[in-house]
């Protein structure tokens, strides 16, 4: 407390407003003190936010580098991808110009061997040659079909041959069995009945 303010207490008599002015002077020197205290809290915190702000921006750079990182990675995938067709493109157009060279050169050896054969008798003759090729084939596949048809024929007759003694037989077995049974009967009655001479003959010889 300054001089002129201890001067101004030693004017009050009164102990009592002594003890009030004091207390707002500790009051008043208190809340300066707050004052001063809560400004020095709220600065840090202000420094914490930036520092935060920046790492958290920092962070952001990064990860948009990361993205733009990607997106390259992406795009490079994709022309790759676009190479690759152009590629298999290009290798089935070789692969099917490879497979008209290889007929070219098989027919132009096939060629050669003729025209180095010294039986070869020409295009004429090969055609002429071909034509009966084809003409014996397809006797042979007439003669193939007429003997099968005659087989399938022989079959079919044997079995009707086959049909036809079985009913033979069958009837024959009963026409047997028809006459078999009165003969038996008439020989049962003569042996029993016998001829008197015959009965005569016997009982002399006894």
């Amino acid at each position: 407390m300054s001089d002129v303010e201890e001067s101004q207490f030693s004017e009050y008599e009164d102990e009592e407003l002594q003890e009030i002015i004091r207390g707002q002077h500790n009051n008043e020197s208190n809340l300066g003190n707050n004052s001063a205290s809560k400004d020095q809290n709220k600065r840090p915190k202000c420094g914490n936010e930036e520092v935060r702000d920046t790492l958290l921006q920092k962070e952001l750079d990064n990860v948009r580098s990361i993205n733009k990182v990607i997106e390259n990675v992406v795009s490079s995938l994709e022309c790759a991808k676009g190479n690759m067709d152009t590629v298999s493109r290009t290798v089935k157009s070789a692969s099917s110009l490879l497979d008209t060279w290889i007929r070219i050169l098989s027919q132009a050896e096939h060629n050669q061997r003729l025209i180095l054969n010294p039986s070869w008798e020409g295009a004429s003759a090969d055609l002429a040659a071909i034509e009966t090729e084809s003409i014996l084939r397809a006797q042979a596949q007439e003669r193939k079909a007429a003997e099968e048809e005659k087989r399938l024929e022989e079959a079919k007759r044997k079995a009707e041959e086959e049909e036809r003694h079985r009913q033979v037989g069958t009837s024959t077995r009963s026409i047997r069995g028809a006459w078999s049974k009165p003969r038996g009967s008439g020989r049962g009655s003569a042996g029993s009945s016998g001829n008197p001479s015959e009965k005569s003959e016997s009982n002399t010889r006894g």
